[in-house]
């Protein structure tokens, strides 16, 4: 992300990382709640090899100061690690909290989330056809193995 300087990386460790371009040094490091916590412990088994998972390997995409203009949102998924996406708020990744997590989504309406292998599309879209400031910043997503689709429609958390 050249707004920030911050590299995002998905890994099997199931954590999302940041780092620091120019110095390599990690910001932050986020767990999504997605992730089953009892299976992390598989991955200190000295038969791991014999035994791999997958965690959070999915794709990232990030929104830059030229879509977003006073923030960066994250959206990223657990790839083959499971079913789910979630979005973040790296504006500020040295001071990266739990408030700058905005959503996690493990199921869609219909029930039918797959695996989220592709890269999340992240745009503008239009919310009303007689207005047309009414738009909103939306992720949309495409699941595997399945041809379904599934979207979630705000870089926003979710009202209570």
């Amino acid at each position: 992300m050249d707004d920030t300087q911050t590299l995002y990386v998905g890994a099997n460790d199931g954590m999302m990382h940041a780092f620091n371009v120019a110095d390599g040094k990690e910001l932050f490091a986020y767990v999504p709640g997605l992730i089953k916590m009892a299976d992390l412990s598989m991955l200190s088994r000295g038969d791991y090899e014999n035994s791999h998972r997958w965690y959070v390997d999915g794709p990232i995409a990030v929104t830059d100061r030229k879509l977003t203009p006073s923030a960066n949102y994250l959206v990223g998924s657990l790839g083959r690690g499971g079913k789910g996406l979630y979005g973040l708020n790296v504006t500020n990744p040295a001071s990266f909290g739990t408030s700058n997590v905005l959503w996690e989504l493990a199921e869609t309406a219909g029930n039918n989330m797959g695996m989220v292998t592709g890269r999340p599309a992240l745009a503008l879209v239009q919310t009303s056809l007689t207005t047309k400031v009414a738009r909103r910043w939306s992720a949309t997503a495409s699941t595997a193995p399945t041809t379904r689709r599934c979207c979630w429609s705000s870089m926003r958390r979710p009202a209570p």
